[in-house]
């Protein structure tokens, strides 16, 4: 009896094949609303003032790029999470370019 079901050809009751769905994960990162917004706004202006602003740490080279390169940081992450991408750094830290379909 199991050979003759092998030897049949496929019934077309069988239920059809479904696409994946992607999860949220693969879809991209999800922009900040309300008080989260005003939140990444607030570190990204900060972050760029402090970064413009002259203080005296900058007098000693060490100390003042690592304060400064925090700022930056912060900015560049600020600004990723709202959604604003900048071409020439997304290429120098090696992040592939989403598509939008």
């Amino acid at each position: 009896m199991n050979q003759d079901r092998m030897n049949e050809a496929p019934s077309n009751t069988e239920a059809p094949v479904k696409d994946a769905v992607p999860v949220a994960a693969e879809e991209g990162p999800v922009k900040p609303t309300g008080w989260l917004k005003w939140f990444w706004i607030a570190v990204a202006v900060l972050s760029a003032v402090y970064v413009v602003i002259p203080e005296p740490t900058d007098a000693f080279p060490i100390v003042g790029w690592l304060d400064e390169g925090t700022a930056v940081l912060l900015l560049t992450y600020a600004l990723e999470r709202l959604g604003i991408r900048i071409p020439f750094l997304s290429r120098m830290l090696g992040r592939k370019k989403q598509k939008k379909d």
